[in-house]
């Protein structure tokens, strides 16, 4: 029972988080949202901070388990950084409120400047520019290069799933679904152009 009550309040700061970032979600208005009282959640949880801190674990696990199946295969480093990307835009669309979260989380973190160096999702970003290193080319990458090709393909995966409800609204579902379902193909064709350039030049 207690287990339930947990996984309800999780479920609902996830949406709410998602909807109006750490700074717009209060205990109260979770707490308001299941007709519980915030000494319940706070029971669970402790603070708004370590609650909203477990979620920001979650997706940063869920992520890193992208990579590390990646990681585990018995191929190219080429191939693993390419099914790592298009397995987290799987990822991204199975769980929509994981990107919205992420989008305002890069919004949010400004006012925790003083804690920025433990920020949930840089261990994820180090794994993916460790993995796009990996990739045999010319000339080793550094770690800045190698962070300047990483993200903004994952700007680019990102922004069609946190993009769903304004699309939804100005185009219709059909259209937001068939943009969903042909930008998979597109972003492989995209990374197998990054892959190849990387590997002819420095």
């Amino acid at each position: 029972m207690k287990e339930n009550t947990r996984e309800r309040f999780l479920v609902t700061a996830k949406r709410m988080f998602a909807a109006r970032g750490f700074y717009g979600t209060s205990i109260a208005s979770i707490s308001e949202e299941l007709d519980m009282t915030k000494q319940a959640l706070l029971h669970h949880f402790g603070s708004k901070e370590k609650l909203y801190a477990e979620i920001m674990q979650e997706i940063s696990d869920r992520s890193m388990s992208i990579l590390a199946t990646a990681q585990a295969q018995d191929t190219a480093a080429e191939a693993r950084f390419k099914m790592a990307l298009l397995d987290l835009y799987d990822m991204s669309a199975k769980y929509p409120e994981d990107t919205q979260i992420m989008f305002r989380e890069l919004l949010d973190v400004e006012r925790r400047a003083s804690d920025i160096h433990n920020w949930y999702l840089k261990p994820f970003l180090e794994a993916l520019v460790l993995m796009l290193k990996q990739i045999k080319t010319p000339e080793k990458l550094s770690h800045k290069q190698a962070l300047a090709v990483v993200y903004p393909v994952l700007g680019s995966i990102n922004y069609l799933i946190a993009s769903k409800f304004v699309l939804q609204q100005l185009y219709g579902p059909r259209t937001y679904k068939h943009m969903q379902s042909t930008y998979r193909a597109q972003l492989e064709g995209q990374l197998d152009s990054l892959i190849s350039t990387l590997g002819s030049h420095a």
